[in-house]
C-alpha cells in the first residue's frame, strides 16, 4: 500500500469511526516477500498511521492461499496440507483474537 492508499484508508476508517467509535482496524502484511527490505518498508508505513493497529505477523506469498481460495476453502482446510501456510494463518488468527481479548478486558468492546 502506497502513501496515497494509506491516507485514503486512514480517512475511511476515521469516517466510519464517527458512526462506530469503537471500531478497531488491523493491518498486516499479506503476500509478504521471503527476502529483501520491502516487508520492512511496508510495515513501517502501516505503523505510521494511527487509524490502523499493525499486527506483527504476515502471510507469505504462497500458492496454498490461492489454491484454497479457488476451491472455496481456507488454507486450514486445504489438501494437501501446507504446514507453513497453516502456521502463518494460525498465528494471524491468534493475534487478532488476542487483540480483541485485550480490548474486551479494557472495556473497549
Amino acid at each position: 500500500m502506497g502513501a496515497e492508499e494509506t491516507t485514503t484508508c486512514h480517512n475511511l476508517i476515521e469516517e466510519i469511526r464517527t458512526v462506530n467509535p469503537d471500531l478497531r482496524a488491523y493491518a498486516f502484511l499479506n503476500r509478504a516477500d521471503p527476502r529483501g527490505s520491502d516487508n520492512d518498508d511496508a510495515a513501517e508505513a502501516l505503523k505510521d498511521t494511527d487509524a490502523l493497529e499493525y499486527l506483527d505477523t504476515s502471510l507469505g506469498n504462497r500458492k496454498a492461499y490461492s489454491n484454497a481460495a479457488a476451491q472455496g476453502l481456507s488454507v486450514l482446510e486445504l489438501h494437501p496440507h501446507d504446514p507453513k501456510a497453516t502456521q502463518e494463518f494460525e498465528r494471524l488468527y491468534r493475534q487478532v483474537v488476542g487483540q480483541k481479548a485485550q480490548a474486551a478486558a479494557s472495556g473497549g468492546e
